[in-house]
């Protein structure tokens, strides 16, 4: 930095800057108000997403976006239902949560285990009964090999009547 005729002159990786001073003062106190905007939305963003990591590790169920933010809206009374939908984007792109269809006109969320499951949703009652994976890896082997198809689904959701809807509706 060098200072001339009341211009301060900066020469950075070959790019030649003059400023007044008064210029000067007013860009630095703007970028310091752009870099605390960025750590103060870089912090909430992570702080939003720890948040769901934990409300979905406690939970142990699937739950819509709108469930998620009313679960977190008295914790952060400032947060809004699309920054829950970034986080919630962020997390599924990260591999942290998985986002299925299961079946109740919203996408629902759940964290993801370290072993993989999957699920049968009943059309009568909208019972869930999680089926372990050694069930279903065979079909998925199986398919892999038959077709020469590598299949990157970890999450399979079938539908269908449980037994007491079934009954109830005279389908057994």
């Amino acid at each position: 930095m060098l200072l001339l005729d009341n211009s301060l002159f900066f020469d950075t990786i070959g790019l030649k800057l003059a400023f007044t001073k008064e210029s000067y003062n007013t860009i630095f106190c703007i970028c310091k108000d752009l870099r605390y905007k960025i750590t103060s939305h870089i912090m909430k963003s992570s702080t939003v997403q720890q948040l769901i990591l934990e409300l979905l590790r406690e939970e142990h169920s699937h739950l819509t976006a709108q469930e998620v933010y009313n679960y977190l809206k008295p914790r952060l009374p400032s947060v809004n239902p699309s920054t829950i939908y970034r986080a919630l984007e962020r997390l599924t792109r990260e591999g942290q949560v998985s986002v299925s269809d299961m079946g109740i006109g919203a996408a629902v969320y759940e964290i993801v285990g370290s072993l993989p499951h999957h699920h049968l949703v009943c059309q009568g009652c909208h019972r869930v009964i999680k089926l372990e994976n050694n069930i279903i890896q065979p079909f998925f082997d199986n398919v892999e090999q038959r077709f020469a198809f590598q299949l990157t689904t970890n999450h399979l959701i079938l539908f269908g009547y449980c037994p007491d809807c079934m009954d109830d509706k005279g389908k057994r």
